[in-house]
């Protein structure tokens, strides 16, 4: 258990040692990367709760006795961090601090597994970690840790000052500072991934529509390069939040002052949808996404969609079970599709939604959003089913088969085969596809009740109407899914894990996108009962404690 109590300050060392540079070098650290870690009593905390959570207590109780008993020497009131910090000739160095109450203490639980240490002058002492060294340094209650000694001349006096405020908000968290990257780095970056995509393409080479693979090849990098160029920090953070009953990690961008990205970063503070809606508090799975799109981006949408159009096209003239008559209409068909896609584009604007429902041995799902000419996805439904008409096993597709608030229905149908008993039990005996079309929308739904839940939806979306929203977020409801897989699959583990969130009650996952001035912060939040299901997933595995291979 000694490694337990060496773990922080040894890790300390081994992250200065791996990413310091080559060379020494000196100046004023102008962080490229901090790294934060919340101090021992909340990382600890964090243990306990997480191990309780999941049904191990004795597990984290057991961590937080031995991480308190060896951790001798160092401030557990505060936090650790390391610092990244670019130097002239492309080297970077690093820097960790350890807050300490006692550093001989410390380096007496060392002294062990790697010696005493050797004082080098200056308030500096060399340790040797295996082949290398690395060199501490106390000063104002902080021990710094880096691999050259000449790392440690110039200290800031606060280094928490560094964390900002990821300390406080996040278990552990980074962030980079992309404009102190040197501007020699992000032209050699950009030079590496060019080179990179012309020795792909040539690697390539025969293989699919070559001027497409190289257009799109080179958009993606060109972005890249302006992420680079545009983006003033990304922040990583992951939190255990035991008070809230939820874990989550937040993703977070910052696009430079007056940029291309700074104003559409901007523009997500204004986004409304039409199709709030599909956020359905009883699904299983929800989605909604609104936004709009750059004049800047609609070239580089455009030469994706032909490019897919091309190859597309290109298959079909290859397929050999189609004749000139369906070639030339499937053609058509296909086309028309990536031209309403790209239609809506133009127009600047996307917005739409999608829900899924489960209950035991039922599934249904719909989904829609706006669209630049509902009458042009009318039409091309017409020439699907011309297409279809003369296949042997094609479905039966009724056009204009109702009307439902402004919405022209399409029924598709067909037979589900005896055979697939599993299949018929969530579906019924035939497939049920409902397509609505409208002036500037479509909706898409299929179930035992397809037709049912799209009506429901396009009544919804009418009564909320336009409504301020996020630009994204996903739903996920983990009973539901559990309660149907239950329905489907005999296997025993899931009704006890059915069992496990009706007692909870928090069994959802959320990934939110919201805006933050000139930025943007994508957050991925699990409530409790997602611990407890794998804690009980564990034990009915046989691997934990009731299991046969209890630990």
């Amino acid at each position: 258990m000694k490694l337990l109590g060496r773990f922080l300050f040894l890790c300390a060392a081994a992250v200065a040692s791996l990413l310091a540079p080559l060379s020494p070098a000196r100046a004023e650290l102008k962080p490229l990367v901090v790294v934060s870690v919340a101090s021992i009593d909340e990382v600890l905390a964090d243990i306990k709760y997480i191990t309780k959570a999941s049904g191990f207590e004795d597990a984290g109780n057991t961590a937080d006795f031995f991480g308190k008993a060896y951790t001798n020497g160092v401030d557990r009131k505060r936090p650790i961090g390391v610092i990244v910090a670019p130097k002239e000739g492309g080297e970077f160095i690093a820097v960790s601090f350890v807050p300490v109450s006692n550093l001989k203490a410390i380096l007496d639980t060392l002294k062990e597994p790697i010696g005493e240490p050797k004082d080098v002058g200056d308030g500096v002492l060399e340790l040797a970690v295996g082949p290398q060294s690395v060199y501490i340094k106390e000063t104002n209650g902080w021990a710094f840790v880096a691999r050259e000694k000449e790392h440690l001349a110039e200290l800031p006096a606060d280094p928490v000052a560094l964390l900002g405020t990821l300390p406080k908000d996040y278990t552990i968290a980074s962030k980079v500072y992309l404009q102190n990257l040197p501007a020699e780095l992000k032209k050699m970056a950009a030079d590496q991934m060019r080179i990179g995509l012309t020795q792909a393409l040539e690697n390539s080479s025969g293989q699919g529509d070559r001027e497409f693979q190289e257009k799109l090849g080179r958009a993606y990098v060109e972005n890249i390069v302006r992420v680079l160029d545009e983006t003033e920090e990304i922040v990583v953070g992951l939190q255990i939040d035991a008070a809230g009953q939820r874990t989550f990690i937040d993703i977070a961008q910052k696009a430079v002052a007056g940029t291309r990205m700074a104003k559409q970063l901007e523009a997500l503070a204004n986004t409304k949808s039409a199709y709030g809606a599909f956020l359905m508090p009883e699904a299983a799975v929800s989605f909604n996404a609104s936004g709009t799109v750059a004049k800047e981006d609609l070239d580089q949408m455009r030469a994706v969609m032909e490019g897919m159009k091309a190859n597309a096209l290109k298959d079909l003239d290859n397929n050999p079970d189609l004749d000139a008559t369906r070639r030339a209409a499937a053609k058509e068909l296909l086309g028309g599709f990536i031209d309403v896609i790209m239609k809506t584009f133009e127009e600047g604007k996307i917005d739409g939604g999608a829900t899924l429902l489960l209950e035991p041995k039922s599934l249904n799902f719909v989904a829609g959003g706006l669209v630049a000419d509902g009458a042009k996805v009318e039409a091309l439904l017409k020439k699907l089913t011309d297409l279809a008409k003369d296949e042997p096993e094609a479905p039966e597709i009724k056009l204009n088969a109702g009307q439902h608030g402004g919405i022209t229905l399409h029924k598709i149908t067909g037979p589900i085969p005896e055979g697939e008993s599993k299949a018929r039990e969530i579906l019924g005996d035939k497939v049920n596809l409902v397509v609505g079309t409208g002036p500037k929308s479509v909706y898409v739904a299929f179930g035992k009740d397809a037709e049912g839940l799209l009506k429901k939806m396009i009544d919804q979306v009418t009564q909320k109407g336009p409504s301020d929203v996020p630009p994204s977020q996903l739903n996920v409801a983990l009973l539901p899914i559990l309660k149907f897989a239950a329905s489907v699959d005999d296997n025993p583990i899931v009704p006890a894990l059915v069992s496990v969130l009706e007692k909870s009650g928090k069994d959802k996952i959320t990934v939110v996108t919201e805006p933050r001035p000139r930025g943007s912060n994508t957050r991925i939040l699990v409530e409790e009962g997602l611990l407890q299901l794998i804690g009980e997933g564990v034990k009915q595995s046989g691997l934990g404690p009731g299991g046969q291979q209890a630990f």
